[in-house]
């Protein structure tokens, strides 16, 4: 990891704040055609004070080596800092690995095939300083690439989230290429579980226990949807093994939602009236998520298989839930 410049200091000589700290974190992994990009999104932003995180995941193309490059010729007064996994860690892993690095008050979300608009950051602190109990934002996005039924990416309507709307829009809050979260959804609940496939739902969650989540109706991101990528998956055809990995993403992220859930109220967070409401709405999406696991299980036979194998922390259960008490939830509920 290297840092190539100098940012401005976040307080004047007299003491005074000025704006919080920003990092940009751009994740890549083989977009060797569309970094350039990505990273000239990043360069521009108008905000300061930002550090900006370009951190590639041990890509098998020529992405690091483009990022290194325009890093190493970065004179603007972003601070600028590199890293690359020398492993590929996958999405998940991956972020778990860069969050730690920043030393933002927020963080911003970025993809290595996105571009974002320069005013990207600036709009979302004035989201930020218009509601102070906003602890996650979303901008609005423009889809570009390829042909795509773009009708199907999550497009909520712009406003103010809180707790209830969040557990009911449970995965379709925004596009996490397009969030910004304050660190305290990071530091209070951790890292995210490695059996998450994304983070989209997972992160404004965590914000909704905390404070509000604010869907904005200005675009400032253009996200780029191509075959391959996680926002293409749906229009590819399914097959077993792809339809399981994805069903059991959804689980993953139902499961980490009742353990935010469960932290929040030993932190005192939410009172009993609504950790019930909570608990009760979540146990309802776990069963629907099972249930869907279960239809490609086929047998009798083969979803008692499944319950043991949920039962004794077997891959991938093991990373989805390692309390023991989600585990005999979801054997039983394997069984029904």
């Amino acid at each position: 990891m290297t840092a190539l410049s100098s940012t401005a200091s976040i307080t004047t000589e007299s003491g005074s704040k000025l704006q919080p700290l920003v990092t940009f974190a751009l994740f890549s992994y083989n977009q060797e055609k569309f970094i350039r990009e990505a990273v000239e999104g990043a360069f521009s932003q108008t905000y300061s004070p930002l550090e900006i995180i370009l951190s590639d995941d041990g890509s098998a193309d020529g992405t690091f080596r483009i990022m290194e490059e325009m890093a190493a010729g970065y004179t603007g007064p972003h601070t600028v800092i590199l890293n690359r996994n020398p492993v590929n860690r996958g999405l998940i892993g991956h972020i778990n690995h860069v969050i730690p690095m920043a030393r933002g008050e927020w963080i911003v979300m970025a993809a290595g095939d996105d571009i974002s608009l320069p005013g990207r950051v600036a709009r979302s602190m004035q989201l930020v300083s218009a509601n102070p109990r906003n602890r996650s934002v979303f901008v609005g996005f423009e889809p570009i690439g390829e042909k795509a039924d773009f009708r199907s990416l999550p497009d909520p309507p712009p406003g103010i989230l809180r707790l209830a709307d969040v557990l009911r829009t449970l995965g379709a809050s925004g596009l996490g290429a397009c969030q910004a979260f304050h660190r305290e959804v990071w530091d209070r609940f951790g890292s995210l579980p490695t059996g998450l496939l994304r983070e989209d739902a997972v992160l404004p969650f965590r914000a909704s226990l905390l404070g509000e989540v604010e869907i904005d109706f200005e675009k400032h991101v253009l996200y780029r949807v191509a075959h391959g990528s996680l926002s293409m998956g749906y229009q590819n055809k399914p097959t077993t093994a792809s339809l399981r990995k994805t069903r059991l993403g959804e689980l993953a992220e139902v499961i980490e939602s009742e353990r935010n859930i469960e932290e929040a109220a030993r932190a005192g967070m939410i009172d009993q009236d609504v950790l019930k409401h909570c608990k009760e709405k979540i146990r309802e999406m776990e069963a629907t998520a099972m249930a869907s696991v279960k239809t490609l299980d086929g047998s009798r036979w083969s979803r008692m298989i499944h319950a043991v194998r949920v039962l004794f922390g077997a891959p991938p259960y093991k990373e989805l839930c390692g309390n023991w008490k989600f585990r005999v939830s979801l054997a039983l509920q394997a069984l029904k």
